[in-house]
């Protein structure tokens, strides 16, 4: 088999907790929600319909807006091994950012590599 690399994409995700249970229910489409509540133990979860069949995110899973505009849910493990924070570039760098001329600020910490991975330079 030939490897492969995922290209960096950025998304949007939701962690799903009881204080975001409703922003998560109100940002599924009608066509994609199949279900929301609370289990037994006082849980919350929501149940969302995908390409690959309806799903359901427990509380402490997040959901995911691909690339596409899909909704479905991913679980903190795979979630934290998979994304890591954007940090947005703001002007007044010397580190040029990935759209162009603009010049971006590096926080504290911060490599010099964008989410989309196509731009590195040296750290500050």
């Amino acid at each position: 088999m030939s490897k492969f690399r995922k290209r960096p994409v950025e998304i949007e995700a939701v962690q799903l907790t009881p204080e975001t249970f409703r922003e998560v229910i109100a940002s599924v489409p009608l066509d994609q929600f199949g279900a929301g509540g609370q289990h037994d133990d006082g849980r919350v979860y929501v149940s969302i319909r995908t390409l690959e069949g309806t799903m359901r995110a427990d509380e402490g899973d997040w959901i995911i807006r691909g690339v596409q505009g899909e909704l479905y849910p991913c679980k903190p493990d795979i979630f934290a091994a998979t994304y890591e924070p954007v940090t947005p570039c703001q002007a007044g760098s010397s580190a040029p950012n990935a759209v162009g001329d603009e010049r971006c600020t590096l926080a504290a910490g911060h490599d010099g590599r964008h989410a989309d991975g196509t731009l590195t330079w040296p750290r500050a």
